[in-house]
């Protein structure tokens, strides 16, 4: 007689355990806050401005206290309403020139498409928080929870407290304005994704195949239970 075999479930690998006011919350006390960041060619500027640019970098380095993770998520582009777009606007201009030149620039678009696959980057700067009673646990807790990640299951979730989960908000303000100013030497502007976002943006990174996620951000509360189900036998 040979015994059933347990398949795990999807969801006892996430650590994700709520997402509540702009701040993502962790199993084991731990907090998080995602920033979108603007970009800089950095090819473009002279070679002063990447000469500051480089200085400000390891200013914004070497003054912080705390770590930061960035993040760059690149997606294939679907140009198909753009494409629609341009037809739809050449088809009403009532100026053959103009209506000529739109013709070859929708043209030269789908050429463009043909030939190449466009892309989008997007970056974000994550900002973590350990509550204390995260930060008292032992040097080998981190190896010790990896080695019984087979062992994780709903019934394993560390509650945390909402005295941890206010300090954690009120510490992300301080960072976040820290961060905001420190970009701002380098051109960049960061915003705070809000819940609603941070559902669409772990969704489309545990659903990478998922290019439309209009449903995500009509419907964020139905999309704040499980994502996946326990497995059963």
């Amino acid at each position: 007689m040979t015994m059933p075999k347990i398949l795990a479930s999807t969801q006892g690998f996430i650590d994700i355990i709520d997402l509540k006011d702009d701040v993502v919350i962790l199993n084991g006390g731990r907090f998080r806050i995602v920033l979108e960041t603007t970009s800089v060619n950095f090819d473009l500027l002279s070679e002063k401005e990447q000469d500051a640019a480089i200085f400000s970098y390891a200013g914004l380095v070497n003054s912080l206290d705390f770590p930061i993770q960035v993040v760059i998520k690149t997606r294939q582009t679907d140009i198909s309403k753009y494409l629609d777009y341009l037809s739809n606007h050449e088809k009403s201009e009532p100026s053959q020139a103009l209506k000529e030149q739109l013709q070859d620039y929708l043209e030269f678009v789908k050429q463009l498409v043909v030939e190449n696959t466009i892309l989008s980057k997007k970056f974000y700067c994550i900002v973590p928080y350990w509550s204390l009673e995260t930060q008292k646990k032992d040097f080998f807790s981190p190896f010790l929870d990896l080695l019984s990640l087979n062992k994780r299951s709903k019934t394993a979730i560390s509650p945390y407290s909402q005295a941890a989960f206010e300090d954690a908000k009120k510490i992300f303000e301080r960072r976040q304005e820290e961060l905001s100013w420190q970009f701002r030497r380098l051109g960049i502007k960061i915003r705070r994704l809000a819940t609603a976002e941070l559902i669409s943006f772990f969704y489309q990174s545990l659903n990478p195949e998922a290019q439309n996620t209009d449903s995500v951000k009509n419907d964020a509360p139905g999309f704040q239970t499980a994502f996946t189900k326990p497995a059963t036998i």
